[in-house]
């Protein structure tokens, strides 16, 4: 009798250590390795409260009479922005659509606003540029997803869901979603950024990882088109210090400087290197060369040995040329009236 009651109490005691033992493992488990059904459920349900941007809230649109307020922006749509990334160096699919150049998705709910309508048209001027002076067939509909905040608090929120730090930027483009990020001071800075990050996503799909004077240089030479395709002339007021360009194997190459002091520095030279070439018909077809042999292999940047051949093979004197044209830009700038 004794021995039955022994018994019975030790496989009590056996199933309540169990039990609580896997408790005590799911609770472990759950701490440190979320669910992720759940996570994707709290990804897609995303308070609008903390998500609703709004667009040039309470401030005028230059050239626009009308004010944006709250009832004319749409909170963000994130469950287009959590399904799974493709591998880093895989190009965005492409829409099954040969008729436009891309489609946009912003979180404006008033499309046919002055802001969007002029946003669209020199997107188009720009990708109508790129396919005649570079001869590059742009033949496939891309998506461009841009997310616009008028406030630094939204687009620092914006950020920080994707893992990005937004110190320092008016813009941000991450291939890997294939979505940017616009933080608005005002319409014209706001149309800018807009076109600039355009000009990254539309690089990533056609080409892949390109060089960073490439990624920069164009989305830079883009930024500020007119809606006829009209591209203003260099503007020289950041590098007016300077007497001569910045040596264009060190635009090309330079490694720690693009993440130092000279960040900046390095954005106007690009920019200035890609005027420069785009400027002239050996310029242009380096670029063409150049994008050709990254479309190719879209998961790989051209090596320096590369870039310099074809540097070389197709444009000899190219800082020399680069030089002068440094030098003579600048003095009709500092100039004006001579």
């Amino acid at each position: 009798m004794y021995k039955k009651i022994y018994f019975i109490l030790i496989a009590v005691i056996i199933i309540v250590i169990f039990t609580l033992s896997n408790r005590y493992v799911d609770i472990v488990v759950n701490t440190l390795v979320p669910d992720v059904k759940q996570e994707i459920t709290q990804e897609i349900q995303v308070s609008t409260k903390n998500y609703q941007e709004t667009i040039f809230e309470h401030s005028r649109i230059q050239g626009d009479n009308q004010y944006l307020s709250s009832n004319n922006v749409s909170p963000i749509n994130r469950q287009a922005l959590i399904l799974t990334p493709k591998a880093q160096c895989t190009r965005p699919e492409n829409l099954a659509l040969t008729n436009q150049y891309f489609q946009l998705n912003t979180n404006v709910i008033n499309k046919s606003d002055g802001f969007t309508l002029e946003l669209k048209n020199k997107l188009n001027a720009a990708f109508k540029h790129i396919e005649k002076l570079l001869s590059i067939e742009l033949n496939e509909t891309i998506l461009l997803t841009m997310f616009f905040s008028n406030t630094e608090e939204g687009y620092e929120a914006l950020a920080q869901k994707y893992n990005r730090n937004s110190e320092g930027t008016q813009g941000i483009y991450i291939s890997y979603y294939n979505v940017s990020l616009i933080k608005v001071n005002n319409y014209e800075q706001g149309i800018k950024t807009g076109i600039h990050e355009a000009i990254h996503a539309l690089n990533y799909a056609y080409f892949g990882y390109t060089l960073r004077f490439i990624n920069e240089g164009m989305a830079e030479y883009y930024e500020a088109i007119s809606e006829r395709g009209d591209i203003p002339l260099f503007d020289f007021t950041w590098l007016k210090h300077r007497q001569y360009p910045e040596q264009i194997s060190t635009i090309l190459f330079s490694k720690t400087d693009w993440h130092g002091v000279k960040t900046h520095d390095l954005y106007q030279q690009s920019k200035a290197l890609f005027y420069f070439l785009m400027s002239n018909r050996s310029g242009r077809k380096v670029i063409w060369k150049i994008l050709a042999k990254e479309m190719k292999d879209p998961c790989t940047v051209l090596s320096e040995d590369d870039i310099e051949q074809l540097l070389f093979e197709n444009y000899p004197n190219h800082q020399q040329e680069f030089d002068y044209w440094f030098e003579e830009g600048l003095y009709r700038f500092l100039n004006p009236k001579v």
